[in-house]
């Protein structure tokens, strides 16, 4: 989207310096072309730059969390990234020792109060749990990760949904009690890599 921007900034100016050469730099066909690129401009700068920076922030806090679930492998947690269940995509289900989860990724900064995250929020995790479990047939805990924030309380429970900082999310997930022993993972991470493919 960025290059699509620039690109277009960039024909904008093209096409008003042709005018330019052509008609003048004092016409009006010139002056109506400037016109066009300023407001072109400053919707991009209003409505565009934004969303990128939305994404490209979205996209570094999923890798991050990504990473630290990739980094708990050795301890017998696996991790699938960026899986879709048919109504939009899972950014990370995890199966060890402690369960299968979904977990869905935020990247605002800041300090959040849990009573006061959008509602949205909450519903979409929530969602991811349920369809994993009619994909899989087995108990999927949501977890709502913020790779940036600084929460308050640190972790905490939601409309079904446990909340946390992306800190705290290998100590979350490995102080859970044991519920699958190490067969039971594998089995569960082979049909989970069979039918998402291997995301891992």
């Amino acid at each position: 989207m960025a290059r699509r921007a620039i690109a277009s900034i960039g024909a904008l100016a093209g096409v008003s310096a042709v005018v330019g050469l052509v008609a003048g730099f004092q016409s009006r066909a010139f002056l109506v072309t400037l016109a066009v690129d300023i407001v072109v401009v400053s919707a991009l700068d209003r409505w565009v730059v934004p969303t990128v920076e939305r994404w490209r922030r979205g996209a570094a806090g999923e890798e991050a969390v990504g990473r630290i679930l990739d980094d708990l492998a050795a301890r017998g947690w696996f991790a699938f990234h960026d899986i879709s269940l048919g109504r939009g995509n899972v950014d990370h289900i995890v199966v060890g020792p402690g369960g299968l989860f979904t977990i869905e990724t935020k990247s605002h900064p800041g300090r959040r109060a849990l009573d006061s995250l959008d509602p949205r929020m909450l519903r979409q995790a929530y969602a991811q749990k349920k369809a994993l479990e009619r994909v899989t047939g087995k108990p999927v805990t949501p977890l709502l990760v913020f790779s940036r924030a600084y929460l308050e309380p640190a972790v905490g429970w939601a409309r079904g949904v446990t909340v946390l900082p992306a800190r705290m999310l290998v100590r979350h997930l490995e102080r859970r009690s044991r519920v699958l022993n190490d067969e039971e993972v594998e089995r569960l991470r082979d049909r989970l890599a069979a039918v998402f493919g291997d995301r891992a």
